[in-house]
């Protein structure tokens, strides 16, 4: 059996958007920490187009004090 015929489809969904909407973008730097961190963007922004996570500082866990380093 062989069946034939004409397959036609209308858009159920169709939008247009004005050029001159302007969405706010932001990128962060953020420095890793023993807490958990929640990295968001701040108010007049629509989110983030990147978070960078800076390496741990070199001094991390250092206590120093007159010059001698306690901790480490």
């Amino acid at each position: 059996m062989k069946l034939t015929g004409i397959l036609s489809a209308q858009p159920t969904m169709s939008a247009s958007l004005s050029t001159d909407i302007v969405i706010k973008m932001q990128a962060k730097e953020v420095v890793p920490t023993q807490e958990e961190q929640v990295i968001v963007a701040d108010e007049g922004f629509a989110g983030l187009n990147a978070v960078t996570v800076m390496p741990i500082p070199s001094n991390y866990g250092e206590i120093v004090y007159n010059g001698f380093i306690l901790v480490r």
